[in-house]
Formats: C-alpha cells, sequence, structure tokens
C-alpha cells in the first residue's frame, strides 16, 4: 500500500527541500488532529523526498494502548537526533524504494521505549507501521539502520509468508528458545553477538536462536548492511549459507515482483 499522506503535505515536503526531507514543527493545535490525539508532545513530522513519512508524534499512552495491553515508557525524540535518524531511512529506503511503497505505512520515531528499569527495545511494528527508538541501545547510525531492516521483515512476512519456511527450518540444528521477552530482560546486550556454537547450528547471532521470526529478523540485518560478513559466514558455515541463499531468493522474489507493479 502506498504511504498515507493527507492532502497537501507531500507536495509541501516535496517542495521544501531538495536534500534528503523537509522538517515540519507542528503546533498542538495541529497535532491534535493526527491519528494520536491524545499525544501531549509537540509533533515533530519528517517528510522524505521519496514519499516515504516518518513521525515522532507518540506518548506513552498511544504507544501502549493500541500494540500492547502492558504498559510501555516512550521518550519523545530530540530535536539533535534527527540527522543520524533522518541519513538511516535514507539508507534503508534506497535499499528496496518498490518495496518500501507497497508494504510500508510509515516510520514512527521515538527517542527511546522501554518497559521495567533496565528493559529497553530499539524498534518494532504493529500494523504496517514501523517503530524505531532512537537512542535504545545505544543506537549508531548504522545500528538504526539494521534495526529498520529488521523490523520491516517482519511486516514483509506478514505481507508476503517465506515460501520456503520448511528449508529455512530444515538449516536450523537445534530447537528455537520461544522466550524472547524473557531473553531481552537477562541479556539483551548479547543479542547481536556471533557465537561459533550457534553459528554452526544455523543461528546467526543470539538473538536469532529465539523464534524463527527473530531468526529471519537477524539474518534480514546482514543480508541489507553486512552482506559481506554474511557472505564470510556463509563460506564457513553451511547453514548460514542455506538461509542466506533462501533470503535472497525471497527478496529477489518480492523486489521483481514490487519493480513491475504500476
Amino acid at each position: 500500500m502506498k504511504p498515507h499522506l493527507r492532502p497537501g503535505f507531500y507536495a509541501l515536503a516535496m517542495a521544501a527541500c531538495s536534500a534528503v526531507l523537509a522538517l515540519s514543527l507542528c503546533p498542538a493545535t495541529t497535532a491534535a488532529r493526527s491519528p494520536y490525539a491524545n499525544s501531549r508532545i509537540e509533533c515533530v513530522r519528517l517528510y522524505i523526498k521519496y514519499g516515504l513519512v516518518a513521525r515522532a508524534d507518540v506518548n506513552d499512552r498511544s504507544f501502549s494502548t493500541r500494540f500492547w495491553s502492558m504498559r510501555y515508557r516512550v521518550e519523545p525524540l530530540r530535536r539533535d537526533e534527527l540527522p543520524k535518524v533522518c541519513d538511516a531511512i535514507e539508507s534503508f529506503y534506497l535499499k528496496y524504494p518498490a518495496l518500501v511503497h507497497g508494504n510500508l505505512v510509515s516510520i514512527n520515531v521515538v527517542g527511546g521505549i522501554s518497559y521495567g528499569e533496565r528493559f529497553a527495545i530499539g524498534g518494532t511494528y504493529y500494523n504496517g507501521m514501523l517503530y524505531l527508538a532512537s537512542r535504545s541501545v545505544n543506537h549508531t547510525e548504522g545500528l538504526l539502520e539494521r534495526v529498520l531492516h529488521h523490523e520491516f521483515s517482519s511486516i514483509l512476512m506478514k505481507n508476503h509468508p517465506l515460501p520456503t519456511k520448511r528449508d529455512w527450518l530444515a538449516a536450523t540444528s537445534a530447537p528455537y528458545r520461544h522466550d524472547s521477552a524473557n531473553y531481552f530482560r537477562r541479556e539483551s546486550r548479547r543479542a547481536r553477538h556471533e557465537v561459533p556454537s550457534l553459528l554452526r547450528q544455523g543461528f546467526i547471532n543470539v538473538y536469532a536462536t529465539t523464534n524463527f521470526e527473530n531468526d529471519f529478523n537477524s539474518c534480514a540485518e546482514y543480508m541489507w548492511t553486512m552482506p559481506d560478513r554474511f557472505k564470510a559466514l556463509g563460506s564457513k558455515y553451511p547453514r548460514i549459507e542455506t538461509k542466506r541463499r533462501l533470503m535472497a531468493s525471497y527478496y529477489d522474489r518480492l523486489m521483481a515482483r514490487a519493480r513491475s507493479q504500476p
């Protein structure tokens, strides 16, 4: 589906800047007309010149009540965080523009997402919308882009289930833990660690051991931000190579289909 933009806003964005984005600060009266009418923070909207909308009018109430029963703490995005966030969004988008326009509604950017004292997440997704936390887990621009590919791969799989899932699971020699929530509480800082024993089992990193979706998400990060590293690991670990080829075939098929759409 195409990104949802209110009439006139896209034209305003395109005319405002020939660089990466146009920035508009919306007063409270304007924010009240947004889908998050209860938000009390100043609404900062980023209009990407490619027609992709990024927004930052998400607060605790709108985030938690819309998507989860538990209460999350959402910290707003700071103005000084905009450059690295927008660079990451542009880099993400340019990898597969047709796929983004066909599957992503919006990118919703906040400063942080957490619940509990030590449990912070870098991103999530819901109903075609992607959520990115700029400060969670000490994000750099490169890691922000990894999170974007990570979460977007889930949106893609919801819209286009992996036809070779059986082959993917066959390339995994150990069962998934199926405890991603508890995992985060215990060892979120080790999420992206590569462990030889896990690589031999077909897991690209620690987080990939939690379930099939997180396994696929983790490989998507490598596919789009570290392809050389992904290939090198595949040459050493046959199960990783199988997943790399399955993922490449999946994205090639989706991109070819997206480019053929009018």
